[in-house]
């Protein structure tokens, strides 16, 4: 479900944004809030002509009263996420909407928002194994480290050919985050990881209530979070699987049973490892909440 939500907002700032990701894009446009996201059901049948249009307004719930300032937000609150039947026509109301007028962009770059990107991008890498990911949190990492980085010191921003002043403490703790994000077999990564961390932690010593996110950093590169697999026999419904995981812990539900993950028993089983280590497939889940 998480994937289905970040996946298309990675897209967005993919086609937006280029290799680096801006600061915004405006909501306004023509003096109306909202304008540009805004559609109605006309609108809607006029582009997509009569049944599909119909179909589409009911399942992104988009009705004459409207749900803002009499138009429409298009939403899935009342439909199943899962239905996948409607997405061919999103390309054909992305050309629609692009004849309307044009957003203004913020084009100032700035280092933190670009590492949360980055590590985001990373994240969402684990998850799907998809490298189209993966290669844009190194294409922004590359841009920030040529025109953000000068030796030790980061900058705040990037405008019009210009890096702005020098950073503060939540610049350099995203970069960190970012870098150890990026951490693969790449010795490039580990190398700049462990740097940025030498640097910081003395700052850190001696204030840690101002350091919450570097620490966040150091803790998930010096103590490796618990990654869990949850994979569901058919006769066991997932929105009643249990929730008690560790906090810190990287929990990935499967939709089926695979060669690599098989079920155990034929039950439903939950596969652990940290620190690139596993332990045996269980279908106890109080063997590991303890550990």
């Amino acid at each position: 479900m998480y994937c289905n939500i970040f996946c298309p907002i990675e897209k967005y700032t993919e086609n937006k944004f280029d290799k680096e990701i801006y600061s915004s894009q405006d909501a306004d446009s023509e003096g109306e809030e909202g304008k540009y996201y805004l559609f109605t059901p006309g609108e809607i049948i006029g582009a997509l002509r009569d049944e599909d249009g119909k179909g589409f307004n009911r399942h992104y719930d988009i009705t004459e009263t409207g749900n803002f300032e009499g138009k429409n937000i298009p939403n899935l609150l009342r439909s199943d996420p899962s239905d996948k039947s409607f997405e061919p026509f999103l390309s054909v109301l992305d050309i629609y909407r692009k004849k309307r007028y044009a957003l203004h962009r913020n084009e100032k770059i700035l280092t933190a928002w670009n590492s949360l990107m980055i590590a985001a991008m990373c994240e969402l890498y684990l998850v799907s194994k998809k490298k189209i990911y993966i290669n844009s949190a190194k294409n922004a990492d590359r841009f920030v480290q040529k025109y953000l980085c000068a030796g030790d010191t980061l900058h705040v921003s990037f405008h019009m050919g210009k890096a702005g002043v020098s950073g503060f403490l939540d610049d350099y703790a995203a970069y960190v985050f970012a870098q150890l994000s990026l951490l693969t077999d790449e010795a490039k990564y580990q190398t700049e990881a462990e740097r940025q961390l030498e640097f910081v932690t003395q700052s850190a010593a001696q204030s840690p209530a101002n350091h919450a996110m570097f620490l966040r950093s150091l803790l998930e590169h010096t103590k490796s979070p618990m990654t869990i697999i949850v994979v569901p026999d058919e006769q066991t419904d997932k929105s009643s699987l249990p929730i008690a995981f560790p906090p810190d812990a990287a929990v990935i539900l499967s939709d089926a049973p695979t060669k690599e993950h098989p079920l155990k028993n034929g039950r439903t089983t939950y596969y652990v490892c940290k620190a690139h280590s596993c332990l045996p497939p269980t279908n106890d889940l109080n063997e590991f909440t303890m550990l």
